[in-house]
């Protein structure tokens, strides 16, 4: 047997037993990567789902709290989005007197910048039994300093307290879901990755064989 002959069949046993080894390798991998990729898609999800409440759904907060105006006593809470905002009105009496009933109660919202004039919305009372509660959906048309007025007028009296706010960006639109599903599209393609490569060691094994 010539040493070349030698050195082909070395070099041909050689490349099968690293061939078998990396495919038992990849097999050995081949759970604990797909567990530790159901923990990465799991991560994945829920800090997209957490993003997207934080930005779009956050919790109102006051911008106007307990302010006498008028014969009241007003708070005012929002959630200042850019587009349609939630806005609500709490109203108690003044100490030792009582919420008239002719109470009209109105909100003026602006930009600071004063490139739009003022605008009033109507409130709609909500049906709750411990507080008399108002609410409005107000339209902030851009990311700016906005200032809001709340009005009060009955015949026992009339006020307004005003404060400032920032309308919070808006999301991305439709652009929303493919930013979400971006982390997920990455790991899919880790997971198509490694299969691909396992099946083609899988093929130069058995063709070796």
């Amino acid at each position: 047997m010539s040493e070349n002959t030698i050195h082909e069949i070395t070099r041909n046993n050689t490349n099968r037993i690293f061939r078998a080894g990396s495919c038992d390798f990849v097999d050995r991998l081949s759970a604990p990567l797909y567990s530790w990729l159901k923990g990465v898609l799991m991560v994945c999800f829920l800090l997209s789902v957490s993003w997207n409440i934080r930005a779009h759904e956050g919790p109102p907060f006051p911008i106007i709290v307990d302010k006498s105006v008028g014969p009241c006593i007003v708070s005012v809470w929002t959630d200042p989005d850019v587009g349609e905002s939630t806005f609500f009105v709490i109203i108690n009496p003044q100490p030792g007197a009582t919420i008239p009933i002719d109470l009209k109660i109105e909100l003026g919202v602006q930009p600071t910048s004063g490139r739009l004039a003022e605008k009033l919305y109507p409130v709609q009372r909500e049906d709750l039994r411990n507080q008399v509660q108002y609410k409005a959906l107000i339209l902030l048309d851009a990311q700016e300093m906005w200032r809001v007025r709340v009005v009060l007028t009955s015949t026992q009296g009339s006020g307004e307290a005003s404060a400032t706010v920032e309308a919070t960006p808006p999301g991305y639109g439709r652009w929303d879901l493919l930013i979400y599903l971006l982390p997920f599209i990455a790991v899919a393609l880790l997971w198509v990755r490694a299969v691909t490569r396992r099946r083609a060691i899988r093929r130069l094994h058995a063709a070796d064989g």
